[in-house]
């Protein structure tokens, strides 16, 4: 038998541990002070929101327990048992206040998008509840407002919600393509081909972190100053997310492309290309089974506009589909996955923050198909307002 002679102690090992557990401990702590702060800053601004629009916000386990107060205006404070509604815990809920609580729960946590709104009717009112999971998804955040004659419009938290959900969708739609590009480029042996499929990773993951950037931005509230755009290319755009799109379209796609690259708008390009993921996605989606799938896109100028045009041969849009196309979470592909939030950030991004226009349709020729177009001001006709607004405000001030 073997004997292997004993390993001599290092000299200075206790002290080397020793300043491994110091700094160890330093960073945990720092790090824990720095969430701290953020968490703090958070809930004063969700408090802040909740203040401005009326609502009673709580947060809770999503498995149920006592609810954390954030906001309680004193309008809403009936909704609760009598006790102290400024304590670290809220009293219990009404009865039925306490089911309309749980109900929301269930929706949310049957939700795909992990966040739901419900309206329910009280003997004394109609609220409008909205609630998601937050933080690592064990707590759900609820927001309860009076529903009145305009209970068909979100109220701010629902607005944020949905924004940051479009978000994450649109995220979940690079990051797909990115790991069918990682999966041929691991495949291929040609170095060309692997180069190509790596440069469509490089290109998607930069576009994954703008939008990783926007979301953060969102949920601060800032939005971008138009004098903070800058010119961006739609032909580029388009060039860039067939390109990223091409290995999950349908086999045998046709693609027709007539790009003007002299169209220019002024825009973040993650805002320009969330557009154009979307609709592009959209029609491929609906050619899927489709023996001959066509997509046909242009770019062109039309007057004062950039015209982005997507065209498909697929089977065309529902009349029930069609009416109530940019809503969110209506979609005619629940049971394949659809979220049916894509188009609702397209409408949401083309006509609240660009200042443009979209519209769907029929796809022209009669053969089937769908037909969206989106305008956007070009960046000439946007510069040309800047200059009037400019040169109105000098005038107004002398």
């Amino acid at each position: 038998m073997t004997v292997l002679a004993p390993i001599a102690p290092l000299p200075y090992a206790p002290h080397a541990l020793t300043a491994v557990v110091f700094v160890g401990g330093a960073l945990v702590g720092v790090a824990a002070t720095a969430a701290a702060r953020w968490g703090a800053r958070q809930a004063r601004t969700a408090r802040a929101v909740a203040e401005a629009a009326g609502q009673l916000v709580v947060v809770r386990p999503i498995d149920g327990g006592p609810c954390t107060p954030i906001c309680v205006p004193p309008a809403l404070a009936s909704l609760l048992a009598p006790g102290d509604h400024s304590a670290d815990v809220l009293p219990p809920w009404r009865p039925e206040v306490a089911a309309a609580v749980e109900a929301l729960r269930a929706r949310v946590a049957a939700s795909p998008s992990q966040s739901a709104t419900l309206d329910w009717p009280l003997s004394d009112r109609r609220l409008r509840l909205v609630g998601a999971r937050i933080g690592d998804g064990a707590q759900l955040l609820v927001s309860l407002a009076e529903a009145g004659p305009d209970a068909a419009r979100y109220n701010q938290l629902e607005s944020a919600a949905l924004l940051s959900s479009g978000v994450a969708h649109d995220l979940m739609n690079v990051l797909n393509r990115l790991v069918m590009h990682a999966e041929l480029g691991a495949d291929r042996a040609r170095v060309p081909e692997v180069r190509t499929h790596f440069g469509h990773i490089h290109s998607g993951s930069v576009r994954a972190s703008e939008l990783v950037t926007l979301m953060r931005r969102y949920l601060r509230g800032e939005r971008t100053a138009a004098a903070e755009r800058v010119p961006v290319a739609p032909a580029a755009i388009v060039e860039e997310v067939v390109e990223l799109l091409r290995p999950s379209m349908p086999r045998g796609i046709s693609l027709s492309l007539a790009l003007d690259p002299s169209c220019v708008v002024l825009a973040e390009p993650v805002h320009v290309h969330q557009i154009v993921l979307n609709v592009v996605t959209n029609a491929a989606q609906a050619l899927e089974g489709h023996p001959a799938p066509r997509v046909t896109i242009t770019v062109a100028p039309v007057g004062g506009a950039v015209e982005l045009v997507v065209s498909d041969n697929g089977p065309g849009l529902p009349a029930a589909v069609r009416e109530r196309l940019f809503e969110p979470y209506v979609t005619s592909r629940a049971a394949r996955g659809g979220t049916g939030l894509g188009l609702a950030v397209v409408r949401t991004i083309v006509t609240d923050v660009l200042g443009g226009a979209v519209e769907a349709g029929d796809a022209p020729g009669g053969g089937g198909g769908a037909r969206f177009v989106i305008r956007l001001p070009s960046a000439t006709t946007m510069a040309t307002a800047a200059r009037r607004d400019a040169l109105e405000a000098a005038t107004a001030g002398r």
